[in-house]
C-alpha cells in the first residue's frame, strides 16, 4: 500500500435533483458511477479516516471506498453546509490520512485552509 502524502484529501458528492428533506437528497446515477471511481482510484492508499457530512449524499460518495478499506464512516455536522471548518482543522487527525467529504459551501474555504 502506498502511504498518502501528509494531508487530508476532500471531496463532494453530485447530488440528485431532489425535492424532499436536503439531508436525505440521494447522489445521483453519475455520483453513484464517480463514488465507486472514487473507491477504485484511492483502494491501494492507506487512509486512516473517513469523515463526512451526516447528509446521505456525502456518507454514499464515501461507502464504496470505506468498504474497499475497510473504515467506518465518522460523520460530523460541522461539515454540513451550515457548518464549520474550524473543529476539523484543529484535530490532528486530519494531518494523518483523512479524506472529507462536505459541501461545495465548505469545500473552497477548507481547502484554503489545508
Amino acid at each position: 500500500m502506498d502511504e498518502p502524502d501528509d494531508c487530508a484529501s476532500c471531496v463532494c458528492g453530485r447530488q440528485a435533483t431532489w425535492t424532499g428533506d436536503d439531508s436525505r437528497r440521494p447522489l445521483d446515477p453519475g455520483g453513484n458511477r464517480q463514488a465507486a471511481a472514487l473507491a477504485d482510484a484511492l483502494a491501494d492508499q492507506s487512509f486512516q479516516r473517513l469523515v463526512a457530512s451526516p447528509t446521505k449524499r456525502c456518507v454514499d460518495t464515501l461507502k464504496p471506498l470505506a468498504a474497499q478499506l475497510q473504515l467506518e464512516i465518522e460523520t460530523t455536522s460541522e461539515l454540513l453546509p451550515d457548518g464549520s471548518i474550524e473543529p476539523l482543522l484543529s484535530d490532528q487527525h486530519l494531518k494523518t490520512g483523512t479524506i472529507v467529504c462536505t459541501h461545495g459551501e465548505l469545500m473552497k474555504p477548507l481547502l484554503e485552509r489545508l
